[in-house]
């Protein structure tokens, strides 16, 4: 199945497949990044919440409970930790390659289950992202991932501008 999420307004991205629009992460503001709502329809709602001032770090919550953790490696890969269920499943985020914009999400058995392409477009100065998914992906957990990891793609861009 293939998604795509699309920046709608300044500070929103919509989650959408060939039928339906799935769900929005929408930014406070554009100074602070680390603030972010995810809705999922209908009417199932998310927010992110840093570990730390210090650190990149974050978690995606529902009710005050930690359904997403977020860690960031020294390598530039993103260690993904999903309590949605009794069992905690595990993912890795990484770039494709080194030259590459390309991102694969993959499993702790190294199956990867998507791939993120974004395209950048110059006319309105915005990003959006084609997710291509090679197992089935139609859950609220995994529209909750999906646009968690937009946000985290999003965080990964803006500290590659603020190191150079």
């Amino acid at each position: 199945m293939n998604f795509r999420v699309e920046p709608k307004e300044n500070k929103r991205y919509l989650l959408v497949d060939s039928i339906s629009n799935r769900g929005s992460i929408t930014y406070k503001n554009w100074f602070s990044v680390s603030k972010a709502k995810i809705e999922i329809n209908p009417s199932k709602e998310f927010y992110t919440s840093k570990k730390s001032i210090w650190k990149s770090d974050f978690y995606i919550m529902q009710d005050e409970k930690a359904v997403l953790e977020f860690n960031f490696s020294w390598n530039g890969s993103v260690h993904i930790n999903a309590y949605f269920d009794e069992q905690t499943k595990k993912y890795v985020l990484k770039k494709k390659g080194f030259w590459s914009s390309d991102c694969l999400l993959m499993d702790d058995n190294n199956h990867q289950i998507c791939t993120i392409i974004p395209e950048y477009k110059w006319k309105n100065f915005k990003t959006s992202y084609q997710i291509n998914s090679f197992s089935p992906l139609a859950s609220i957990e995994n529209d909750v991932l999906l646009l968690s990891i937009i946000h985290c793609i999003t965080l990964i861009n803006i500290m590659a501008v603020a190191v150079t």
